[in-house]
């Protein structure tokens, strides 16, 4: 099934395979966590948790198009990672609009925290504080040209595992082909 399918209508945090662990044993995703690649997003600067909005993203294709969030998704070309679903009916998400809103307010005000820092336009949003796992409700995996969903449950941390330690045959994941077959079209604009 097409990765996109997937995550349609969803809102959806993504982390590697090894951060997985840390969240399920910690019971949150940390809003500011001590070291991360992320120094420079726009949700961690308001202490907000990152997550990537599929209900309703009219610009979504712009995004790809632009490949800005290739490199904050958490899925290299050829490797494993991990997207959370968070069941926005028990706990409230802003749309990616209200921060992309929150971002220009900064930005126009001159507030170098603003000035400095990415946000992935038409696609991210963020939920201040940690994000509870209780707002959990499946996992997607994902290791090469592999997916599977899975319940966020009590056995989730042991699937995750055991299906990371399969074996991966050479390949890419539909999302990562997408995002480099967009890639490809805007260099020859």
């Amino acid at each position: 099934m097409d990765l996109l399918e997937l995550l349609k209508g969803g809102v959806w945090h993504a982390t590697s395979a090894v951060n997985f662990n840390a969240i399920y044993a910690d019971g949150c995703v940390k809003a500011s966590p001590p070291a991360t690649r992320y120094e420079n997003s726009f949700c961690r600067s308001l202490g907000k948790v990152s997550l990537f909005d599929f209900r309703d993203a009219p610009n979504l294709w712009k995004a790809i198009e632009r490949n800005d969030w290739a490199s904050f998704t958490s899925i290299p070309p050829e490797g494993a990672s991990v997207w959370l679903r968070i069941d926005h009916s028990r706990i409230h998400i802003p749309s990616c609009v209200d921060l992309l809103k929150e971002w220009n307010d900064g930005r126009d005000s001159g507030q170098p925290l603003s000035l400095n820092m990415r946000i992935i336009s038409d696609l991210e949003t963020g939920r201040a504080g940690d994000l509870p796992t209780t707002s959990f409700s499946e996992v997607l995996l994902i290791d090469g040209a592999r997916t599977k969903m899975i319940p966020f449950d009590d056995l989730a941390a042991d699937k995750a595992e055991e299906f990371f330690a399969e074996p991966v045959a050479a390949g890419q994941t539909d999302f990562a082909r997408l995002m480099e077959a967009a890639q490809k079209r805007s260099n020859l604009k």
